[in-house]
This record gives C-alpha cells, structure tokens and sequence, in this order.
C-alpha cells in the first residue's frame, strides 16, 4: 500500500505528477508488491505513471495469479487509451468505450490488473472510470474530466464471496452506487477507497462510511488511500503550492474479534498505524501516520465464513511495516515520528516523570486523559473505551500520541495545559497542608499499568487519583465533575482530588470513594464478625 507524495501537476490536459524521481519510487513499489507476493497491492488516485506501469508489464512485474493490484493511474486520453492494446500486447485491456464518446479531455482511471483464472493466466488490465468529478480544490476536473459511467465488482462466480469494491476520490459523493448494488451490505464486502484528497474528512465525503458504516453486517471494511503530506500541486502553471495536508489514510473494520492487546498495539503504531474507536458505529479504525510511506501489512479477509473454525479469527492489522525511501529503495523505517514528542516539549511536559517513563503510547494516552479528567466511561482504560481514542461522525482525531489533523489540535492542546497545571500543582505543593491533603505532601504524579486509575503516588506505591479540570462557575459544578469522574473510575477504595479554576483561583474538591462491601466500615462492626447472643 503506498502513500506517496510528490508534485502534482493541473491543468486542462490532466494530473499528472511528471517527476522522473517520483517514477522510480513508483516502479520500486511494483517491484516491492511482485518480490513480497502481494495479495493486493493499491495506490492512490493519480498515481501510477502509465510509462512506469507500461515498462514494469515489459518486466512480468504484474501480479501473480490469485492476486489483484489495484492501481490509481494518472490521467489518461481517449486516443491514448485506444492504443493500450497495442502498447500492450501480452494483456488483455478492458475498458468501456462509451466513455471514450464523452464531453471533455481526460479520464482519471484506476486500473484492476490480475490473472485470467484460466490456464493460460494471461495479465487482464480492467480500466474503471472516475464517475463523479472533483471540485475542491481546482475546477480542472469539472470543466475537462471525461466521466465514467461504470463500476466493477470483483468477486468469485457461484457460492458465497466477498464483493471488492472500487471508489476512485469524488465517486463517493454519489451514493447511487450503493443503491444500484442492493446486496452490497448484506454480504461481505471490502471498499477500496483511491484519493487525491486536500479534504477526505469533509462530510460530503466521508458521507458514504458513515452509511456503509451503520449497516448491521459486521463483514464490511473500508480501505482509504490518500496521498502523503507535503504533496504539493502546480495548478494551471501558476505558483506551488499544498494539495494535501492531512491524507487520512485509513482502514475501517467491525471486527468484534480484533487483537488489541497492548504489545499489537504498539507495535502498530511504531509501524504507523494508530487506533480509534467509533463507537456511533461499532467500528474500529487504524490511521496511518502522514508521511510518505509504503505499508506492507497482514490483514484478515472480511469475511471468513469458509475457513476453519480454529483459524476464523478477523484480528486486524498485524506483522505492520512502514517503509521508507532512502534514494535507492524502499526500506523498513527504524523510527516513525507520530509528532507526541514535539507536542509534549511545547507543552513543557516531555520531563516531567510519569511521561518519560511509561512504556507503550497507549499508557501514555491513559495517563493524560485521566489527569485532565477525560474520563466517561467504566473500563476507561480500555483502548477502546479511552476518551481521547473515540471518533465521533465529523472524524476529528484526538489523541495526543497521533494528533496530526489540525481539527483536532485544540482538543489535545488543552488536554495537555491541564496536564502541565496539574504538574505545577505537584510542583508548588501549594495547599497540600490543608486538611484531608496531607497525604499529598510526599506524593507526585505517577503511572502504574496495573492501577491506571491511581495517578498520584507515594514513596509505597498508587495512593490517589488527582486531576486538573479546567474553569468551573462553582464549587457545586465542580463537585459535579469529581462525581462524574468517580462514577467513571468504578468501585473500591480511592481517594479523589479534582483541581478546578474559579475566578478567586484554583482550588480542589475532594472525595473518597468506597466499595459498598470492602470499604472501610463507619462503626466497628464486621460482616464477618459472629451474631450476638440475644
């Protein structure tokens, strides 16, 4: 799977991204996809070079029999498309000639190669058409954009099949298609997204995986593929500027049966690869990290109703690699910035202890949320349940260890100003002599995994949960909020200490919660303790 960047150049007679560097990281690719037998190999809109593409055929570099790649091409003419065939004589290409008929100059076409089943296992080369064209940006595709009129469905002849489904960018806007193919959501189905995209988070885009989202059927996964940061356009030869700043690559599945132990966790997100949780739609979503990468990956079928009881497990991404470009191939990055660090050092806090210590980014999400009060839910510290892991419909990404989309910045800045007070707080000590907060005056803020709850501790151990939460209107409000909290945080024996911002100053509320069984009895009775003789 690549996410490239490059120059992309507009204008009437196309999009194209002409730079020969640009097509050697492309033919590298190919070559990458045939040496490590890929199943499917997919690249954004726009991006495979038809000279790069024409020379790795020349080399046998197509896929193996069985597999599909699935490749966003850059524009291409009618006249030009007539001639594929003889350009290439040893693939069969398919393509619907109505749409060469059409109003306009160009065609954006992805380009489904794979093997003829038969024994002859000739290379098949099936050409679908941009249907919808796109106007965010530029207005070339408007005016000059030839349409298509068609979309294939991939699948297997007779008995049960996952249905493989292509989009190329602005096809998404039209949901006729989901119409159209009235058993698209009743049987497995697998959507590969292709995007040259400077808006994918946009409603009217993001429209069509809220509605394949909300369908009962778990079998259902989406992969978007979007070009990288920092790719940039010429538009029309005028001056170069950003096309895309957040790509939003991403792999959408309702798997209920997703490994998300800590170690897989972490070793996604070290390969790039960042979790999320949507609740609204009981769906799970691995973003990619930013950068221009090639991601090898394994990832389970969406549906897995034929294969052993013992093995039909659909447990996400996994053995993730992010490659980079190192100007002759590419090589499996040894680290992938994720821009926490950064955040952490504007926010003064990539010193302070509990942060330099933890071990997994995960760890670290539970101790800012719970520092800063983000707490909701019982079970909080399950990744799935962690407030700054959730997504709502707009997609805005929240979490301070992979907060690359601007939308999402203030959410994490001002969840990381509280963590920062709240050190301070530790750091003056200030009214830790009042009564019911001296057992603060040798403690600090800590982090134990198996006490995410307790984040202040003493010289023996967790001892208390403490939080910053911002400005309150009242003492009462702010009570409210530590009950929130405490609710939140589940039984047993805690003691609770919520900072607050009013208008004299910063003050805490304090509570001390107790399990109705274990927690420390108000007389000197026992539960255990024998009846008394009447």
């Amino acid at each position: 799977m690549l996410q490239p960047a490059g120059l992309v150049e507009v204008n009437s007679g196309g999009i194209k991204c002409t730079d020969a560097a640009f097509a050697e990281r492309f033919l590298a690719f190919l070559r990458l996809a045939k040496t490590r037998k890929a199943n499917l190999a997919i690249c954004p809109e726009y991006c495979c070079p038809w000279d790069t593409l024409e020379a790795a055929l020349r080399e046998d570099l197509g896929p193996a029999p069985g597999d599909l790649w699935i490749l966003g091409c850059q524009s291409i003419t009618p006249a030009e498309v007539r001639t594929l065939n003889d350009r290439l004589p040893a693939t069969a290409v398919v393509f619907d000639e109505n749409c060469l008929k059409g109003d306009g100059r160009f065609l954006d076409p992805a380009v489904l190669l794979f093997r003829n089943p038969d024994d002859d296992a000739q290379l098949i080369l099936v050409l679908q058409f941009k249907t919808e064209a796109m106007g965010v940006s530029f207005p070339t595709e408007r005016n000059d954009l030839i349409r298509g009129e068609r979309g294939y469905v991939v699948s297997n002849e007779g008995g049960a099949s996952i249905n493989l489904v292509t989009l190329i960018c602005s096809d998404s806007l039209e949901l006729s298609w989901q119409t159209s193919l009235p058993q698209l959501w009743t049987t497995p189905t697998l959507v590969v997204h292709l995007q040259l995209n400077p808006k994918p988070r946009h409603p009217d885009f993001s429209a069509y995986r809220s509605e394949a989202l909300r369908q009962v059927s778990d079998e259902i996964e989406l992969m978007c593929l979007n070009w990288a940061a920092g790719t940039t356009g010429v538009i029309d030869e005028g001056d170069e500027s950003p096309l895309v700043q957040e790509p939003h690559t991403a792999l959408y599945t309702k798997s209920s049966q997703l490994d998300l132990r800590e170690s897989r966790l972490q070793e996604n997100h070290e390969a790039g690869l960042y979790f999320f949780r949507w609740d609204q739609k009981r769906t799970t979503v691995f973003v990619a990290n930013d950068d221009e990468l090639c991601f090898e990956l394994r990832l389970s079928k969406p549906s897995q109703k034929v294969a052993s009881a013992l093995t039909a497990k659909r447990s996400g991404p996994q053995d993730v690699v992010a490659s980079v470009w190192n100007g002759t191939g590419w090589k499996p990055a040894a680290h992938l910035p994720d821009c926490t660090d950064d955040l952490l050092h504007e926010a003064r806090l990539d010193s302070i202890g509990p942060i330099s210590a933890v071990d997994s980014r995960m760890d670290l999400e539970r101790f800012l949320s719970l520092s800063a009060g983000e707490v909701s839910r019982v079970n909080w510290s399950q990744p799935s349940n962690l407030d700054p892991c959730r997504i709502e419909t707009d997609e805005v990404l929240g979490r301070s260890t992979c907060c690359d989309n601007q939308a999402g910045r203030p959410r994490v800045e001002k969840r990381l100003a509280h963590v920062r007070t709240l050190s301070d707080i530790f750091d003056s000590r200030k009214g830790f002599d009042a009564p019911g907060m001296e057992v603060l005056q040798d403690a600090s803020l800590g982090f134990d995994r198996h006490s995410p709850s307790l984040n202040i501790h003493d010289d023996q151990g967790p001892i208390a949960t403490g939080a910053y939460i911002g400005t309150c209107v009242s003492d009462e409000a702010a009570d409210r909020e530590r009950l929130k909290l405490d609710s939140a945080l589940g039984g047993g024996y805690r003691r609770t200490f919520v900072w607050y911002q009013l208008s004299t100053g910063i003050k805490c509320a304090m509570g001390r919660q107790h399990a109705s069984i274990t927690g420390v009895p108000t007389s000197s009775a026992s539960i255990t303790a024998p009846a008394r003789p009447k």
